[in-house]
């Protein structure tokens, strides 16, 4: 590689290296003002697709609220109407146990204890029910 010589006199060298520098400077300059608005401009179609997608996921999400919440109100109602339709059952056997609870006491002291009773048929006094084997029916 050769050298190369510069005969110019020294300020003239000098000057022509402040301007070879300040238009590196220059270039650099450049090059990063570019860069930036490029990135600005990422940045910023970024920040919109995100706000859209922001929008897009609340409107889903209150959609969603919205179903969630009437399917919880009406089985929340339902389960409203089941629980007091049990109570009142409850309320009338509760009352009505006092007559029966003599009767079904002395009828299960006549079973064996293997038998339970599923219905009975009123009409024929039949009962039905499932025994352990057959000993205990007979």
């Amino acid at each position: 590689m050769k050298k190369s010589i510069n005969l110019l006199p020294p300020p003239e060298q000098k000057k022509i290296k402040l301007i070879r520098m300040s238009e590196e400077i220059r270039d650099f300059a450049i090059w990063l003002t570019l860069s930036l608005f490029i990135l600005g401009g990422f940045l910023f179609a970024a920040i919109v697709f995100l706000k859209e997608e922001l929008s897009s996921v609340s409107e889903q999400i209150t959609s969603q609220q919205e179903v969630l919440g009437n399917i919880q109100s009406t089985q929340i109602k339902g389960d409203i109407d089941r629980f007091n339709e049990g109570l009142t059952n409850f309320t009338t056997i509760r009352s009505e146990s006092e007559q029966w609870s003599k009767a079904l006491a002395e009828l299960a002291s006549l079973l064996a204890r293997d038998v339970t009773i599923d219905g009975h048929k009123a009409a024929r006094d039949v009962l039905f029910g499932f025994a352990a084997g057959s000993d205990a029916t007979s």
